[in-house]
């Protein structure tokens, strides 16, 4: 209403109450009145009937205006818990349709918060407008509202900590759409192939049998809302795909694992890789994956090309270190990303956990408290960290008792002349206790 008021220059007469000075001329006075008698009218507009009643004897617009904020104008600590209550009850009005129409009440009620919080003098509710007016805050709290109906997309988007509220409003509206345009699509396009899938469909269209259920793909009810219409899992071409390209990469995997020699000293070529920019731990390999689980959701790469998640699951790493020594440890989390080309432990979701990193030379540490979790070794392009199958014919000491307890520096320099053996190199303070 200030905004209508303002822009009809009629703002001080009905707020402030204004009138015209003592003398003032008779144009003065006739525009003067003019405005009154217009704000008279567009109150008397915009009111209720039973408001109307009581306003209409006022007559002069700047007493109708101090009745109308006498009467339902609260600016108080109540105002800002009701708003509140208004925001954070929105959820439970959507029933996961018309997402366009629920952004539109989110971003109206989030601004009347907004509104009501900068108007007050209260320093806490001029702290909570300025966490307001916090992008990400927006953000968050729009994708919180719709994650119980658009599981998977809404997980994929929070993934991405640097989009904004913009980006996640059209991409939420591109999705929108997307899904009304499929769901139309299903009604116009005609079925191919035989006789025996062509009628099917006709049986659905029949008006006949219209009240019989239309199919519905469980599988892309959970992995592509808005698109689990019209044919059921055994027909969904998009779980064929998954599950063919699925065998082919575990068929792929089988092959490069019998190409790899079964000696004990020979290190994993399937090695994971240390990233401090990726946002999740990460493998294109579904045989490292233990508790497998199905899930959705699309990752990016740093080339911007967008690759499909399609499970999730965890890792036992068996790392060796640089005295020889190994360490193992779980990862929890992984997610499968069959177009990846390399395993990557990111550093982000180590850090989250508490895991502080160390950098020396060509090595990178992680620690957890005093110990060293892993290390990766720069081998030219990436930080690559070293795995062993069996841990216990790699290390130094196992080398040192096979080859008769020779001297370190006589190791040393066997392995000068055998540059190609997998013999670590000897630790920092070597002990046998055999040889003291």
């Amino acid at each position: 209403m200030n905004i209508v008021l303002k822009g009809i220059k009629a703002y001080e007469v009905v707020v402030d109450g204004v009138s015209p000075a003592d003398g003032a001329e008779q144009t003065e006075i006739d525009a003067y009145e003019h405005l009154k008698h217009t704000e008279s009218t567009i109150f008397i507009q915009v009111v209720s009937q039973d408001i109307l009643e009581k306003i209409d004897k006022l007559e002069d617009p700047h007493l109708m205006w101090t009745w109308l904020c006498t009467e339902y104008y609260r600016d108080s600590a109540f105002a800002l818990v009701s708003q509140i209550m208004n925001l954070v009850s929105l959820p439970t009005q959507y029933s996961g349709t018309d997402l366009a129409g629920f952004i539109s009440k989110f971003e109206s009620q989030w601004l009347h918060l907004t509104k009501l919080s900068k108007a007050s003098s209260d320093s806490y509710q001029k702290t909570f407008a300025t966490f307001l007016n916090e992008d990400k805050a927006k953000r968050d709290f729009l994708l919180g509202f719709l994650v119980k109906h658009h599981k998977n997309v809404i997980y994929n988007l929070t993934t991405k900590d640097s989009l904004s509220y913009a980006d996640v409003k059209q991409r939420l509206m591109d999705i929108d759409n997307s899904d009304f345009e499929d769901n139309s699509a299903l009604f116009v396009s005609k079925p191919s192939g035989n006789k025996k899938k062509v009628k099917k469909p006709s049986k659905w269209n029949n008006s006949s049998s219209s009240s019989s259920s239309p199919k519905t793909c469980t599988w892309c009810k959970k992995h592509n809302p808005g698109q689990s219409e019209g044919h059921t899992w055994n027909e969904c071409f998009r779980l064929q795909k998954m599950n063919k390209e699925k065998k082919e990469k575990e068929a792929k995997d089988k092959a490069e694992e019998a190409n790899i020699t079964s000696e004990d000293s020979k290190v994993r070529n399937k090695s994971f890789y240390f990233d401090t920019a990726c946002t999740s731990h990460m493998t294109p390999y579904a045989g490292r994956l233990l508790n497998y689980s199905v899930c959705g959701g699309f990752v990016k790469s740093s080339s911007q090309k967008s690759m499909e998640i399609v499970a999730k699951g965890d890792v036992v790493m068996d790392c060796v270190l640089r005295d020889g020594s190994v360490s193992s440890f779980c990862v929890l989390g992984v997610l499968h990303v069959p177009d990846l080309a390399h395993p990557l432990i990111s550093w982000r979701k180590l850090r989250e956990k508490g895991y502080p990193e160390f950098g020396e030379g060509d090595y990178i540490s992680i620690n957890k408290g005093t110990k060293v979790v892993f290390e990766a070794v720069f081998d030219g392009n990436l930080f690559k960290i070293p795995e062993t199958l069996h841990s216990a014919h790699i290390t130094y000491d196992f080398w040192h008792q096979a080859l008769g307890h020779l001297a370190p520096s006589t190791m040393d320099k066997s392995l000068q002349i055998y540059s190609d053996a997998n013999i670590p190199a000897s630790p920092t303070n070597f002990v046998c206790s055999s040889c003291v």
